[in-house]
């Protein structure tokens, strides 16, 4: 058989607290700009973690101020004894209340949208939340270069991190300030927004983190020879072949899966393998081979990856609920991208699946009937 395998703040002012855990139920709702006054305003809420980085997001608040942009930002917004969580709230309720006219500009630091045992701390992460379920326009802004929340996982960012300290890189800010502007205005995002295209990918295709690493180690320390075998599976992946699927059958332990080990670091063409082992569940589970052999192509394959990142995977790869058949997601995740012709005129491609008579069964057998056909 071969289809061998491998893969690929808040505020100071004293008033804002980054400590207080409570504020999801507190935010709510009134006015810091009332309805009227909004009118066609673009009204931005600034988002982000009182840390190193807060001069920074200052600095950008006022430059979008003098852009007429409508700012709310906690410590310009907030005065000694007002009430931080009501306030936040009254100005989360204007972007409720204008979705056409809101923007939630998020900057994200390493402390901003940090988690503490998978939970949400801090006032940003909170923030997200709302800004998510009102359907507002959501801009990520990177400061520091830290894991994305989930949020903002599919969508472009604005990169500032190589222009700190602004005042050492005033040209480039300016024309990094010009773009946010332009986007914040509804234009088109231009070249400096980008996709979080690896995070998004990892989050989905990804999940459990699959290694073998020690499978390739323990299999190919002491293969040897074996040229009778190699050479005709050698001839069969370099010659054109009506047949797209190698079979390698044999009895247990006669070194199948040392030869596909063998395969896998010798040939070029092999863009993906996952080795099955019944022992570990994510080896063994069909839809991670299926997510794992697809992570693997993205990583070897440009073209590939840029097909599969506008797939809508948090609706496809649902592992729990399997909400996709897998006949289904081997359809959409391999078959169809590799079958473009941008790709198939392109590369040869080997993927390597070994062991398959150790995969865990699911739908009538799919993995070792349909799979192969």
């Amino acid at each position: 058989m071969n289809i061998i395998k491998r893969f690929f703040g808040k505020n100071a002012d004293n008033q804002k607290s980054e400590m207080t855990p409570s504020l999801p139920e507190k935010k709510a709702e009134t006015q810091v700009v009332t309805s009227e006054a909004l009118n066609e305003e673009i009204f931005v809420f600034i988002s982000y973690g009182n840390d190193i980085f807060t001069e920074y997001v200052s600095k950008i608040c006022d430059d979008l101020e003098m852009r007429n942009f409508k700012i709310w930002f906690d410590k310009k917004r907030i005065k000694t004894g007002d009430n931080p969580h009501q306030k936040i709230l009254e100005a989360m309720k204007v972007l409720r209340s204008k979705p056409k006219q809101g923007r939630f500009l998020l900057f994200i630091t390493s402390y901003s949208v940090r988690t503490e045992n998978g939970q949400e701390c801090g006032y940003a992460l909170h923030e997200l939340q709302k800004a998510s379920n009102y359907h507002v326009s959501i801009f990520p802004v990177v400061l520091e270069y830290t894991e994305f929340p989930m949020d903002v996982t599919r969508k472009k960012y604005l990169d500032l991190s190589d222009c700190i300290p602004f005042d050492q890189h005033l040209p480039e800010y300016n024309k990094r300030l010009d773009s946010l502007v332009n986007a914040l205005n509804g234009e088109e995002m231009d070249v400096y927004w980008k996709y979080n295209d690896w995070e998004y990918l990892e989050r989905f295709l990804n999940p459990t983190e699959i290694s073998f690493d020690r499978e390739i180690l323990e299999r190919s320390e002491n293969f040897c020879g074996r040229k009778w075998i190699i050479n005709p599976v050698i001839k069969w992946i370099t010659d054109s072949s009506d047949s797209r699927v190698l079979l390698l059958t044999g009895e247990m332990g006669i070194g199948k899966s040392a030869l596909a080990t063998c395969i896998v670091k010798l040939l070029d063409e092999t863009k993906a393998y996952h080795f099955i082992d019944f022992k570990f569940p994510n080896k063994s589970n069909p839809e991670l081979l299926i997510l794992n052999l697809s992570y693997q192509l993205c990583r070897k394959i440009e073209e590939y990856k840029r097909i599969v990142i506008k797939l809508p995977l948090d609706e496809l790869v649902n592992i729990k609920e399997k909400t996709t058949s897998l006949l289904s997601l081997f359809d959409i995740l391999i078959l169809q991208p590799l079958s473009r012709s941008e790709i198939i005129n392109k590369y040869r491609i080997v993927i390597i699946i070994d062991a398959l008579d150790e995969i865990r069964r699911s739908e009538n057998n799919f993995i070792t009937d349909d799979f192969i056909s």
